[in-house]
């Protein structure tokens, strides 16, 4: 019979693998909301339009939003935006809804709003895809 600590001892580097791997899982679905970023839907994200005056950012590239965006919506592409987080700044104690294709750019979007001082950042789970989703089936 294997001992507990012959075990471990044998498998270290299977086992550190593991621990890693899940970390990095922690990480990938607690790491925004450690930031204090919070994750938003897009029926929330257009309430929180209407209701609390929120401002939806596109982050993606001039090309990307011009083929589709949200309506409503500001432009800002995230290389501009880590270069310039004060062209925001108008923005300032309003909730910010920060979006792109998918949610990831959006996130360190994010981050970097996070690191200048605004409060009140979003990220729209998902993105622009979400959102056509979200609206596809409000029409369904």
């Amino acid at each position: 019979m294997v001992t507990m600590a012959a075990f471990l001892h044998d498998n270290a580097w299977a086992l550190a693998a593991i621990l890693l791997l899940f970390a990095f899982y922690l990480w990938k679905r607690y790491g925004l909301y450690l930031r204090g970023i919070r994750q938003v839907d897009a029926p929330t994200a257009e309430r929180m339009v209407a209701e609390e005056d929120a401002v939806i950012v596109d982050v993606r590239e001039r090309r990307e939003y011009a083929s589709a965006h949200i309506p409503g919506s500001r432009h800002l592409s995230l290389g501009k935006l880590r270069r310039h987080p004060e062209a925001l700044d108008r923005y300032r104690g309003r909730p910010l809804v920060l979006s792109c294709r998918s949610g990831a750019r959006s996130a360190r979007a994010c981050i970097v709003l996070k690191k200048h001082g605004f409060e009140e950042v979003y990220n729209l789970r998902g993105g622009i895809n979400a959102w056509m989703r979200a609206k596809r089936r409000q029409k369904g």
